[in-house]
């Protein structure tokens, strides 16, 4: 995933992790196929208890909104699974998206997006892998899954991804358990 020279971009956790860049990088991250396909990276998944009605959750929704309505930097894999891309992530609480982009801000020229409200489940895993020199290398990728598509975004970061994952369920446990239209999302 390297330029022409087969030198590797930097990696988040080289530049601070979330730090703040306008250009979008290819990741190093080896490309992986659908997970419903075979995975041959050793995978290590968690369960998706955290946000769930019966589970205790570490952070309220207000925390979890904010968290996600800010925004952070992850590797995405394209939906066929065949390149990663950086992208900045975030939650739209007036539409209810969770929307990407190669930038920190709207670009109508590449901008995807998912309804929280079609998210099904999001869970999370460890992939591990080798670097080019030899040495192991772990990422931490969330599955955010919906009835067409799953979204696989990763990081080097294993706080900011527990971040991520507890607050997604959060948010989704609120928004399968109450009525969207309120607009209950939006913090005061």
């Amino acid at each position: 995933m390297g330029s022409a020279t087969g030198e590797a971009p930097p990696s988040p956790s080289s530049q601070g992790g979330t730090s703040r860049r306008s250009r979008s990088k290819s990741a190093a991250l080896p490309p992986q196929g659908s997970p419903r396909l075979s995975r041959t990276p050793a995978l290590v998944e968690r369960k998706p208890t955290l946000g769930l009605p019966d589970a205790h959750s570490t952070i309220d929704l207000r925390t979890s909104v904010e968290t996600l309505r800010a925004g952070d930097w992850f590797y995405k894999w394209t939906s066929k699974g065949d390149s990663v891309h950086r992208r900045w992530f975030w939650v739209d609480t007036k539409s209810y998206l969770l929307v990407w982009s190669s930038y920190e801000t709207y670009n109508p020229h590449f901008c995807g997006n998912v309804r929280l409200d079609d998210i099904c489940q999001v869970t999370s895993r460890d992939l591990s892998s080798v670097d080019e020199d030899g040495f192991p290398k772990t990422y931490h990728v969330l599955l955010i899954e919906t009835r067409k598509r799953v979204l696989q975004l990763a990081t080097e970061l294993k706080e900011k991804c527990d971040t991520w994952f507890e607050a997604l369920n959060n948010v989704m446990g609120f928004i399968h358990r109450n009525d969207m239209a309120r607009g209950a999302l939006i913090p005061d």
